[in-house]
């Protein structure tokens, strides 16, 4: 039953050739978009410091606080760089450090980083400094806040150069 019209026409099939190209054309692709992306996230790794990469890798243990230690930290911005303290917060607790409390201060900025240690544990102190790349460490007692660290954050500290989340 056609009713005066023709059948639809069937199409020829396409020759194995062109499809083991266009196969092969759709494999490269992917690859290739994968090798691309896999490159680009290496090369935007986490550990971009004030000197040019001095930070430590998230592999470093000698930056990390010691298993099963919680060492608590306060970070003070001590720059008129806006979310910076925020910023250090997130990069120290993928360290692994119990970041308490942060805050900013602008009545005068600093151009070098401090790590005051309220504790006399060096160690927790030189970790840290190992992890932002930066600092000196200074000894002082500090009654209004129970964190074994206060990291004082200056200009010569910089953000990673990735976003680390929203």
């Amino acid at each position: 039953m056609t009713d005066g019209f023709e059948p639809w026409p069937t199409p020829a099939p396409e020759p194995k050739s062109r499809r083991k190209w266009i196969t092969a054309g759709v494999v490269l692709a992917v690859v290739g978009i994968g090798a691309f992306l896999a490159s680009f996230s290496v090369s935007s790794s986490r550990g971009s410091g004030a000197n040019g990469g001095d930070t430590a890798q998230f592999s470093d243990s000698t930056a990390r606080p010691p298993a099963g230690v919680r060492v608590t930290v306060r970070v003070v911005n001590g720059t008129d760089i806006r979310g910076l303290a925020r910023r250090a917060t997130l990069y120290l607790r993928d360290f692994g450090y119990d970041v308490v409390e942060y805050d900013s201060r602008r009545d005068n900025p600093d151009d070098s980083t401090r790590i005051f240690m309220h504790t006399p544990n060096t160690r927790w102190a030189e970790g840290l400094k190992r992890a932002l790349g930066t600092g000196s460490i200074v000894a002082g007692a500090d009654s209004s806040h129970l964190v074994d660290l206060t990291v004082v954050l200056g200009r010569d500290w910089h953000a990673p150069a990735n976003p680390l989340r929203p």
